[in-house]
């Protein structure tokens, strides 16, 4: 299978939009970086410039050269020079205190049929099969050291 090729022809718009982010004060040094990429790597570039020469003169590798073209290639101008928006990170939490305490009240209670006493596992699968809420059982051992519960 052929290698996907990188090369591209900017617009005079795409030129003159690459050396405003390349001349402007408030794009940060990365923005700059690979705004230069972009515009030295164009066939129709006015600077002629081996991925060498680029490479040496952005301070960037081989490989973050060919990383930028690529992402040009595929996502355009805006979305290769500036940072995406970061994800939102952790999901929110599972548990609230109404959960803690149903969980709790759960565990200080009796065991279900058939078990002798509570074990981690056997209250995530009780919380789980009434509904409560589906954890895992490190997670019921979080709640519990959190308010000082030891099963019994």
């Amino acid at each position: 299978m052929p290698k996907p090729s990188h090369d591209y022809v900017l617009s005079d718009f795409q030129i003159s939009l690459l050396d405003h982010i390349i001349s402007s004060d408030v794009p940060t040094p990365r923005e700059k970086m690979r705004a230069k990429i972009i515009l030295y790597c164009a066939i129709n570039s006015p600077e002629k410039m081996s991925i060498q020469e680029i490479s040496e003169l952005v301070d960037a590798s081989l490989v973050t050269i060919n990383a930028v073209r690529k992402q040009f290639c595929e996502e355009g101008i805006d979305r290769t020079v500036h940072r995406r928006p970061k994800s939102p990170g952790k999901l929110p939490p599972k548990l609230n205190l109404d959960i803690e305490r149903k969980l709790i009240a759960m565990v200080s209670g009796p065991c279900p049929q058939g078990h002798k006493k509570w074990t981690l596992r056997l209250a995530a699968q009780e919380a789980d099969r009434l509904g409560i809420v589906s954890v895992s059982h490190s997670t019921i051992k979080d709640v519990l050291k959190k308010y000082g519960i030891a099963l019994s």
